[in-house]
Formats: structure tokens, sequence, C-alpha cells
């Protein structure tokens, strides 16, 4: 009779710890105080795993201050989140993560790539042209290829994709590179615009 009464404190003292920690940690985020977000989010998971939001704030997190090991760890943990969900465009979101992660720091272009493929496929499975992230590395394909006017509409397609899903960060990015790519077909005014 007295397993259950015990089993119940313990049980309650882990959620308010988690709890705890994750108010906390959620806090720092907001404030940009990375390095705190990081330990309160990881504190906070080693209680009780986090949900997706918070696995991706941890995420987040981690890469803004460069521990690009535990932003990959957590990266990871989302896309299989976000795909086993059916939440496609967020886990092709993740995958894209994960590939500059691999990329830019690392140079690990065949890890990197095969985040790629794992997007793609989950993309195909659901009407891939519906998905913008995809678009991204495809596009930084073309850029080391040299065809920047594929680059170019692959990246404008990506805005529209980003544009329809309200998801800003696409927006950017996309919006971003394809200044890069107008400015090197020549047009320098339309680009810096897009730069800016």
């Amino acid at each position: 009779p007295m397993a259950p009464d015990w089993r119940d404190r313990q049980e309650g003292k882990a959620m308010n710890e988690h709890a705890r920690h994750l108010v906390a940690a959620r806090e720092h985020h907001r404030a940009s105080r990375w390095v705190q977000a990081c330990e309160g989010y990881s504190a906070a998971d080693r209680v009780t795993p986090l949900g997706i939001e918070d696995l991706e704030g941890w995420a987040e997190a981690a890469q803004i201050i460069g521990r690009v090991d535990e932003a990959i760890d957590v990266l990871a943990r989302c896309f299989e989140r976000r795909a086993q969900s059916g939440e496609i465009h967020e886990a092709t979101r993740a995958a894209y993560w994960l590939w500059s992660a691999h990329v830019f720091t690392r140079g690990e272009f065949a890890i990197a790539a095969g985040w790629v493929e794992r997007a793609r496929s989950l993309a195909a499975a659901r009407q891939s042209g519906r998905y913008g992230w995809p678009l991204i590395p495809q596009a930084y394909g073309c850029f080391g290829a040299g065809d920047y006017e594929t680059a170019k509409g692959l990246l404008h397609r990506a805005v529209e994709l980003g544009l329809g899903r309200g998801d800003a960060d696409l927006v950017t990015i996309a919006t971003t590179m394809c200044g890069r790519a107008t400015l090197k077909l020549g047009s320098m005014d339309s680009g810096l615009a897009l730069l800016d």
C-alpha cells in the first residue's frame, strides 16, 4: 500500500524539477542567454524528454553558440519527431539545419547529403513540390556549378513556399541567396535590393 504513494511523490518531484528547468530554459531563450538556455533544456530533458518546440529551441540555442555536436544531436531528434508526426515542412527544416551544420562547420559533405536525401524522400512521399527547405541545398549545388540562373529559380520557388507557410527563416535565407545569385548574374541593383 505504501509503494504507490512513494511512486506518486517521486513522479511529482520529477515533474516539478522538469517544470522548473523548463521555465528557466525558456526564459533564458527569450532573453538570448543561449548558454543558460542550453543548460536548462538539457537539465529538463534529463528528467523528462522535451516536447518538440522545446527541442527546437534547444537546437537553436546550441547552434547560435557553436555547440555543434549538441545542436546536431538535438536536430536529429527534431527531424525524427516531426517525420513520425507527418509534419513534413518542419522535418525538412530540421534536415536543412542538419545539412548546414555538417557542411559549414564540419565539412562533412556525405553526411550532409544524407540528410538532404532523407528530407527529399520524405517530401516526395507527400507531394515534394510543396516543401521549400530541400531547395536550399539544391541551390547551393547550382552555385557550386556556376549555374546561377537555375539557383535563382529554385530560390524564388523557396521564397514563394516560405511565404505560403509563413516561414520567415525560409523566406530570409532564400531571399538572401537569391540576391547573391542575382549579383552573380550581373544585376547589381536588383541583387543588392534582395540582400537588403
